[in-house]
């Protein structure tokens, strides 16, 4: 049974770790360096379904805010987009409140 609508409130994670420790890594006082590698956009593969239900992002954006949202509504192929501009202190990330 399909659904017909497809909300992506956040990206679950754009990056993952590429080399994941098979043991505890022991604490000492060197510094660490974790390389991370691009994780699937699952927006993205929603929207590339044969039988695609209505897809609807949002876009966490600091800069460049209209530009980005416009893009990512082509690149990923999405139905509509909710822009956020999260560059505000009492909005977005870390609040309460949010603004669209």
């Amino acid at each position: 049974m399909g659904q017909d609508i497809f909300i992506a409130c956040a990206a679950v994670s754009d990056y993952s770790i590429k080399n994941i420790a098979k043991n505890k890594i022991k604490k000492s006082e060197k510094t660490l360096i974790l390389e991370l590698t691009p994780t699937k956009d699952i927006l993205q593969e929603v929207c590339k379904l044969t039988k695609k239900p209505v897809c609807i992002g949002f876009a966490a954006e600091t800069q460049n805010l209209t530009e980005n949202a416009k893009n990512k509504l082509k690149n990923k192929g999405c139905d509509a987009i909710i822009l956020n501009d999260v560059s505000k202190h009492d909005l977005g990330f870390k609040s309460d409140e949010n603004e669209c």
